[in-house]
């Protein structure tokens, strides 16, 4: 006699006994499966295995390299955030407030028009509308003295950064104003 009457019924219709039979897998089958898992590691156990990480390779959307004459996005991270007080730029980027200065991004338009006037610069690629890798220090906004063509790749702009403090500013950091995409 079952444990569980109920059970054991359930498992004696004659459709479920079909379908169970169906679907157990063979010994045949499993032992085929961990023999190919167990194969696969041992592949990825070798030395020759780091062939096939993706250590050391350049995503598309990630920040470019750092270059002379361009600003990097690891100088405008160098932001001190205090709660309720705003926030504190390191000496170094506050010296950029209001200077000519050259920044390599990914363009993130506020519409789908093919040229754009005002929209982000941002260290990378905007792969989801809620959520950028970088934080705010990754946003520029950039308000273009000519349009820009709507573009996906990366971009260089050029223009005057402005360091916003200003309640108006939306949560963000940084502004290039005049700007014109650089060569």
């Amino acid at each position: 006699m079952h444990r569980f009457p109920m059970l054991g019924r359930v498992l004696q219709h004659p459709g479920l006994r079909d379908h169970l039979v169906a679907g157990m897998a063979s010994r045949r089958h499993v032992l085929l499966g961990g023999s190919l898992v167990a194969l696969a590691g041992a592949v990825l156990a070798t030395p020759r295995a780091h062939a096939l990480t993706l250590e050391n390779m350049r995503l598309p959307y990630e920040p470019g390299p750092e270059r002379d004459g361009i600003l990097s996005w690891r100088s405008l991270s160098s932001v001190t955030w205090f709660e309720g007080q705003g926030v504190m730029f390191a000496p170094e980027v506050e010296a950029l407030d209001d200077t000519e200065v050259r920044l390599e991004g990914f363009m993130m338009p506020f519409d789908q028009a093919p040229l754009q006037r005002q929209f982000l610069l941002t260290a990378y690629a905007a792969h989801c509308p809620f959520c950028m890798p970088g934080g705010v220090p990754s946003l520029v906004e950039v308000i273009a003295g000519q349009p820009v063509p709507r573009t996906g790749s990366r971009l260089t702009m050029q223009g005057r950064l402005k360091l916003r403090r200003d309640p108006e500013s939306y949560g963000l950091l940084y502004q290039m104003l005049d700007a014109v995409r650089a060569s």
